[in-house]
Order: structure tokens, then C-alpha cells, then sequence
């Protein structure tokens, strides 16, 4: 596969300012409702979110694990996945 140079980024081309712009206010507009859960809940009419006490009632305990990456890069990423 031979290596071809593309054509540079005009960053100051009001052209693409523009299309930049407009990518941003649109994802940014947008991204505020992507990833909330109560828009997920009142999509799923098969599942009653708040009905969960007859799953747990006959347990005194409720034990939550979870698996949390609190550093950025590849060290910490290999590092919890190992411990899996």
C-alpha cells in the first residue's frame, strides 16, 4: 500500500470554520441527551424500573461489584483487565 499525501487542513477557511461550527453546536445540542437513562427507561415498555423490592426482599444484603479505571493511559487500562 503506497503512502499518499493528502491535501492539508485550511483551518482558517471559512468554509471549513463553518463546517466545524456547525458539527459542534449539533453534537454539543445533541450530546446533553445521547446517554440519559431516564430517556432509555421510558423507551423499554416491558421493564418496570421501580419495582425491584421482590428481587431483594428476601436478602439482608445487597453487594454491588463493580470494575472502575480511575487513570488514563494503557498502564492502568492492562492493569485492571489483568486483575479480571
Amino acid at each position: 500500500m503506497k503512502f499518499e499525501r493528502q491535501k492539508m487542513v485550511g483551518w482558517f477557511d471559512i468554509a471549513q470554520l463553518w463546517h466545524t461550527g456547525l458539527k459542534t453546536v449539533i453534537s454539543t445540542t445533541l450530546g446533553n441527551y445521547a446517554d440519559r437513562r431516564e430517556t432509555q427507561a421510558a423507551l423499554s415498555p416491558n421493564y418496570d424500573y421501580h419495582d425491584l423490592s421482590d428481587k431483594f426482599e428476601d436478602s439482608e444484603d445487597i453487594w454491588v461489584d463493580y470494575i472502575s479505571d480511575l487513570g488514563d493511559g494503557f498502564n492502568s487500562t492492562y492493569t485492571i483487565a489483568h486483575l479480571l
